[in-house]
């Protein structure tokens, strides 16, 4: 007895799934349904590459002694007549880049600008895996900030006047202000610094794009500022800790702990503080942004704070270099 024969199944391949998607490509509407679920797919992907990709941690108001590329740090090892290393953030691979003496250290996250300590303190683009360098700058940068693809400097040649430069077009600086200024940082869109000459003081902003000059705390005198968070955190010459907004508004004294070289990292400050006695005059100390929770990580005379991730850079009296491991709590040469 025959019995029935039942068809069989063909197994999906990638030519019967896309059968019914050409058939939809040629129609008009669903050539655009096509091209929309395609654009929310692109977005989604690099939503999740955006949320999964890992951080790197950014210090806020370092001195320019150590910056972090991915899971390098890089550094000027003043140990070394300020030549250029790099380590693993874990502290392994320590080794020389550039035999050049290095003056100051910044970073676009991937590669590193910095201008060398020689008679003309020009600017170079370096790049971090071969330590190849390429002129950006040709004048005596002073200080030297990146933010938002502009680097912004002070030029020694022009009386400390700050500038910033659109890194795509290399060509062109904008003279910010004639001002001398210091302690310059930004957020993006403006840059910040204290003006002091002749017992005139101020805490001042510009647009990196060129523009007026807004004194926000005009008639006072400021040691250290930072900008962090939508914030702009200051010290006093009595070594008040403060903050106030970027607009000049609720300027506000946080505590009195006698804050020196500030460097804001993950909502805590590091600083040297200068306290009445030998033992807490110059030792590297932490505490919250609110000012609570004080303590001292190392007792010492230091200054020029750098933070990166796992260890704070920072030089004794004579310009030593050391590194504070944070999870160890401990205190080595580098």
């Amino acid at each position: 007895m025959e019995h029935a024969r039942i068809p069989e199944k063909k197994s999906a391949t990638l030519f019967s799934w896309l059968e019914p998607i050409g058939r939809l490509w040629k129609k008009k509407k669903g050539k655009a349904i096509l091209l929309g679920a395609a654009a929310v797919v692109v977005a989604l992907v690099v939503l999740l590459v955006w949320l999964l990709w890992p951080s790197v941690p950014t210090a806020y108001g370092n001195s320019g002694l150590a910056v972090q590329i991915g899971s390098k740090i890089y550094y000027v090892n003043t140990n070394d007549r300020y030549a250029l290393y790099s380590m693993n953030t874990g502290g392994s691979e320590n080794q020389k880049v550039l035999s050049s003496s290095i003056g100051e250290l910044v970073t676009n996250g991937e590669n590193l600008y910095a201008f060398i300590n020689d008679e003309y303190r020009y600017v170079w683009d370096i790049d971090p895996e071969n330590g190849s360098e390429e002129l950006v700058i040709d004048t005596a940068i002073g200080e030297m900030e990146y933010a938002n693809s502009y680097l912004i400097y002070t030029d020694l040649n022009q009386d400390r006047s700050l500038y910033s430069l659109y890194l795509s077009d290399t060509n062109v600086s904008t003279r910010l202000t004639e001002l001398p200024a210091f302690d310059v940082c930004s957020d993006g869109e403006r840059a910040y610094f204290r003006y002091g000459r002749d017992g005139d003081y101020a805490l001042c902003s510009v647009p990196l794009t060129g523009g007026e000059v807004t004194s926000l705390l005009p008639g006072k005198e400021l040691l250290d500022l930072v900008y962090y968070q939508d914030k702009l955190y200051y010290v006093m010459e009595n070594g008040d800790f403060c903050s106030v907004n970027p607009d000049g508004s609720e300027d506000t004294v946080i505590c009195s702990n006698l804050v020196n070289s500030l460097a804001i990292f993950r909502d805590e400050v590091y600083f040297i503080y200068n306290g009445e006695t030998e033992e807490q005059n110059g030792s590297l100390c932490r505490m919250k942004l609110d000012g609570s929770d004080l303590e001292v990580l190392a007792q010492g005379t230091y200054s020029s704070i750098n933070v990166v991730e796992g260890r704070v850079f920072l030089l004794d009296d004579s310009r030593t270099l050391y590194a504070y491991d944070l999870a160890n709590r401990s205190l080595s040469e580098v």
